[in-house]
């Protein structure tokens, strides 16, 4: 078990049972994993937990806890994690805003989350964000992750696919169970239509906070279009490559991305 899992505790949070991690002191932030199943951002939370109070919930699915049957899509998870919000700023001192932090699927998520309500939000930042449709009907904005062998998958979202390669015979059971339940998991989110929703990019101008697109350089599972298209959508989005890393520059370049975090940390106003 990974130390991340290990420091796991589940509340309840309107009947919904939700396995989190919390790490650090200092300005609330709250983490949604990329939910990839072949690069697990855990060591991520440790950097971040640097820079302050470090939130991150399992996506309900991945772990141990059952999933709801009314949890099918990136908007179920949405609510869900709103919910979450104000139980992080009602039990800080003082503070009333939380900064999130995503990637992937988990920027699917926060995107979601802001075009609802900014309330309680200080800012975003999108790491290799997944949700909208750039190109057109029959244009590929994103790699199926599904019709893939892990192998291809490492070659596909590493720009240096080697430190990532999975032998599954190899593995703990319990790695390849959890690698498993996420796949899975996933799927249930983001199947139909396949990591979008069609109408979150005419909605993203609701988004009235602070934000940091960051992308890998050499991301070839999702199109740069799309990262732009979050750029432009979002007034005054900055949008930054990430150098020699592919869709998760979290995992594969995290020193880089915690450095244009914490440059983005500094450029926000003190936590209300």
């Amino acid at each position: 078990m990974t130390a991340a899992l290990a420091d796991l505790t589940t509340v309840d949070l309107h009947g919904h049972a939700l396995e989190i991690t919390t790490k650090g002191v200092g300005r609330d932030i709250l983490f949604l994993s990329s939910g990839i199943w072949f690069a697990p951002d855990h060591a991520f939370i440790d950097a971040l937990a640097k820079h302050g109070r470090v939130t991150a919930p399992l996506h309900p699915g991945f772990g141990a806890a059952p999933i709801p049957h009314h949890l099918t899509s990136a908007d179920d998870l949405a609510y869900l994690y709103l919910d979450l919000v104000e139980r992080i700023v009602a039990n800080s001192k003082g503070r009333r805003d939380v900064v999130i932090v995503a990637g992937s699927f988990g920027a699917f998520v926060a995107a979601q989350m802001a075009i609802k309500s900014c309330r309680r939000i200080a800012g975003l930042v999108l790491i290799g964000p997944t949700g909208v449709k750039a190109g057109g009907r029959t244009d590929r904005d994103y790699v199926d992750l599904f019709a893939h062998t892990e192998a291809a998958l490492a070659e596909l979202a590493f720009a240096d696919p080697a430190p990532y390669r999975f032998d599954a015979l190899k593995a703990p059971e319990e790695v390849v169970l959890a690698r498993v339940r996420a796949r899975e998991a996933l799927a249930r989110y983001v199947w139909q239509p396949y990591m979008h929703d069609p109408k979150l990019a005419g909605r993203l101008h609701r988004i009235a906070v602070p934000t940091l697109v960051l992308q890998g350089a050499q991301d070839k599972i999702v199109a740069r279009a799309c990262a732009e298209l979050f750029a432009t959508k979002i007034h005054g989005a900055r949008l930054h490559a990430i150098d020699a890393a592919g869709h998760l520059p979290h995992v594969e370049q995290p020193a880089a991305t915690i450095k244009a975090i914490a440059h983005f940390f500094a450029s926000l106003p003190p936590s209300k």
